[in-house]
């Protein structure tokens, strides 16, 4: 079974551009385009790994992150903040805020598939069904 990846992020052509990059590994993605509404996903769909943008109207990345590491059920779910972001000042700030990565946009495809199936190696999820182990 693959893993199943939820984008939270409100650009739509870097939403598109890494469903397709994560699909062609053989991920099962959704997106959400606020913190908000990923958040609400959250509460009703079992996720494998989070990838949260930080900038958004309204509640931010950073919030969503504490949310997330504040809820029992979802504490241990691996996040990878993926933003424009930079700075090394942010960079610490996201992940003070639970984040288990940080990846500044726009990601190097390989990097980011290998960042993904390092966490879910170490959350005990085969990270892709379809390459042999070895």
């Amino acid at each position: 079974m693959a893993a199943k990846i939820l984008i939270i992020d409100d650009d739509f052509n870097a939403c598109d551009i890494l469903k397709l990059i994560l699909q062609k590994e053989g991920f099962e993605v959704h997106a959400q385009e606020s913190a908000e509404e990923g958040l609400e996903e959250l509460k009703t769909n079992a996720y494998d790994l989070i990838l949260l943008d930080i900038n958004f109207p309204g509640m931010s990345g950073m919030e969503a992150c504490r949310l997330i590491r504040q809820d029992d059920q979802l504490a241990r779910l691996p996040v990878i903040m993926l933003t424009a972001l930079r700075r090394p000042i942010q960079k610490v700030q996201g992940l003070d805020a639970g984040a288990d990565d940080y990846i500044v946009k726009p990601p190097k495809p390989d990097e980011l598939i290998a960042r993904i199936n390092a966490l879910l190696r170490r959350h005990h999820k085969k990270p892709n069904p379809d390459k042999p182990e070895l």
